[in-house]
């Protein structure tokens, strides 16, 4: 997967198939690129939920066999952004940010977590598919 560092951080794009193991791949790379930039274990953490939430979402109800999932992020020792798109053409009901679903559903909590833990959220449906954006500060003090 195409992760470049740079002086002021690390980038990393690209379309893996909608496969946990893809998935999880992409996962460890922003893990490392949070580590590499000095990002707490806490703020990496709120970080790490929420693009497991966003990928989950994109493979679970956004992706078919063999679909693709475009993954982006750029990090750096202050600010993480986060783009995760998948290449659905149903219409996906959004769930709302204050509405908890009962405790018989299995879904619907993952974009409640990313709308409390991103310092940005936003949802957007492209002409085929949804994009999620999330956008991270790092706590004072705590990036290097």
């Amino acid at each position: 997967m195409p992760t470049v560092a740079t002086a002021s951080g690390v980038r990393f794009a690209a379309e893996v198939t909608a496969d946990l193991s893809e998935l999880a791949g992409a996962r460890d790379a922003l893990a490392d690129a949070l580590h590499e930039c000095g990002w707490s274990q806490e703020d990496a953490f709120r970080v790490l939920i929420c693009a497991d939430e966003a990928m989950a979402n994109a493979l679970s109800h956004g992706s078919a066999l063999a679909d693709t999932i475009d993954i982006r992020f750029r990090v750096s020792t202050t600010a993480t952004a986060l783009v995760i798109g998948d290449h659905c053409s149903a219409v996906i009901e959004v769930p709302q940010a204050d509405v908890l679903p009962d405790d018989t559903c299995e879904h619907g909590r993952g974009v409640i977590l990313m709308r409390a833990l991103a310092d940005a959220f936003r949802i957007q449906r492209r002409p085929v598919g949804t994009m999620v954006a999330l956008a991270f500060r790092a706590a004072e003090g705590c990036a290097r």
